[in-house]
C-alpha cells in the first residue's frame, strides 16, 4: 500500500473535527500556526517528564527524579511515585517492571490513523499480559470518556503486535493522588470505535463547508483569532469569560502576533484572514453563482458616504456585498498602501435555508 501523501488521522483531529469542523480546517488542512495555551504546554512539560524518568529507569534498573520536575511540580511528582511505588510492589521479577515501552508510535493505514502511546508494560507478571496506560494531567474524568481514545489505541498496538496484544487499559490522573483506572480491554467496545472512526472519516472527506460550532470551548479554541464566528464567540459566552477571568483581548493578541511571527518566516510577509460577506441581502446578483476557490475583487470606495474606509466586493464583475466594517478599517490601509491582495470564496452558507452568505478567504502579501 501506498504510504505517501496520505493524511493521517489521530484522536485529537477526529476529536476536533466534532467539536468544530471548521477548526480542523484551519489547523490540520491549512495548517494554521497554532499558539499552545498554558494548560497545553503544562500537560506537554509533565509528560515530557515522565517519559525521561521511565527511560532512565529502564536503562539503569531504578527511578531517578529530575530537579526540575521535584521543584516545578513537586505534588505532580509525589503522585506519581505513589502510583509506581504500589505498581513496583506488586512485581515478583523486579526486573520486568523496568520492562516498558514509551512513547509508542502506532499506525493504521487502511483507515489512515496514526497515534501515540504513553506507556505500554506487563501486568506484574507476562501471563496477565500488556497494560496501554495514558497519562492525563487534567482533572479527574469517568474512564468511559476517555473509551474513544483507549479503544483506537488498543485497536492500533494490537493490529501490530497480534501474538502479545494489550489486554487492559489504564487511566493515571497524577494531578491527584491515587486516582486511576484500571480495566479489561472490551473488544466489542473497540469494535463499535472502529466502526465509528470510519464514518468519521467518511464524514470528514465529505464535508464541504466545515461548518464552525459554537460553544464555549470557543474561548480556549487555538484558531479562535481567525475565526469568522470570533465576535458571536466572545459576545454569547460573556458570562464564561467572566467566571474563568480570561483576558481575551491578551490571548487574541498573542495568538495573532505567535501567527504573524510564523507566517514571517516565508519569503514574503503573509496574512490570511478570515471572514464573511457582509451586506448580501442587499444584493441582487445569485449567489449561489459563486463557487468555493472563486477569486473575488476587493474595490476601495474612498468616496462612499456612509463609510469612507469601504471596501466592496465582486465576483465577475458584478457587487456581492462589503468587507465587514470593523476589518475595513484595517484593509483599506493595507490596499492603499501597497499590499497585494487577494481574496476568494471559502464556502456558501444558508442554502438549505434560503438566507445565503459568503465566507471568504482574505490574503495581504507584501
Amino acid at each position: 500500500m501506498n504510504k505517501e501523501n496520505k493524511f493521517m488521522y489521530s484522536f485529537s483531529s477526529l476529536d476536533k473535527y466534532k467539536k468544530c469542523p471548521r477548526a480542523f480546517k484551519y489547523i490540520y488542512i491549512d495548517k494554521e500556526p497554532v499558539l499552545e495555551n498554558e494548560g497545553s504546554k503544562k500537560g506537554s512539560v509533565i509528560h515530557n517528564y515522565l517519559e525521561k524518568i521511565m527511560t532512565d529507569a529502564n536503562k539503569n534498573k531504578s527511578l531517578s527524579m529530575p530537579i526540575e520536575f521535584a521543584k516545578d511540580y513537586p505534588n505532580i511528582l509525589d503522585n506519581f511515585l505513589y502510583l509506581e511505588t504500589k505498581r513496583y510492589s506488586r512485581f515478583k521479577d523486579k526486573d520486568l517492571y523496568y520492562d516498558n515501552e514509551l512513547e509508542q508510535k502506532v499506525f493504521d493505514y487502511d483507515l489512515n490513523i496514526v497515534g501515540k502511546i504513553d506507556r505500554v508494560y506487563y501486568l506484574f507478571d507476562k501471563s496477565n499480559g500488556k497494560v496501554l496506560l495514558d497519562y492525563k494531567t487534567g482533572k479527574v474524568k469517568d474512564i468511559k470518556d476517555n473509551y474513544p481514545q483507549l479503544a483506537l489505541y488498543t485497536y492500533m498496538y494490537n493490529k501490530k503486535y497480534p501474538n502479545d496484544p494489550i489486554k487492559y487499559w489504564e487511566i493515571d490522573y497524577v494531578a491527584e493522588k491515587d486516582k486511576y483506572f484500571l480495566e479489561e480491554v472490551d473488544n466489542k467496545l473497540i469494535e463499535a470505535r472502529i466502526k465509528e472512526v470510519k464514518e468519521e472519516i467518511d464524514a470528514i472527506k465529505n464535508d464541504k463547508t466545515y461548518k464552525c460550532k459554537l460553544s464555549p470551548l470557543c474561548l480556549w479554541c487555538p484558531v479562535l483569532h481567525i475565526c469568522p464566528m470570533k465576535q458571536q464567540a466572545l459576545t454569547k459566552f460573556k458570562a464564561t469569560i467572566e467566571k474563568h477571568n480570561l483576558d481575551m483581548d491578551k490571548i487574541i493578541k498573542d495568538a495573532m502576533e505567535y501567527r504573524e511571527l510564523k507566517k514571517g518566516k516565508n519569503t514574503k510577509k503573509e496574512l490570511i484572514i478570515y471572514s464573511k460577506v457582509a451586506g448580501t441581502t442587499f444584493s441582487s446578483y445569485n449567489l449561489l453563482l459563486i463557487k468555493e476557490g472563486d477569486k473575488l475583487q476587493l474595490v476601495r470606495e474612498k468616496d462612499n458616504k456612509y463609510d469612507p474606509n469601504a471596501v466592496a466586493i465582486y465576483h465577475n464583475n458584478n457587487k456581492i456585498g462589503y468587507i465587514k466594517k470593523e476589518l475595513a478599517v484595517d484593509l483599506h490601509i493595507a490596499l492603499d498602501n501597497g499590499f497585494e491582495v487577494n481574496c476568494s470564496a471559502e464556502n456558501i452558507t444558508g442554502k438549505d435555508k434560503g438566507n445565503i452568505g459568503v465566507n471568504i478567504k482574505i490574503t495581504l502579501i507584501k
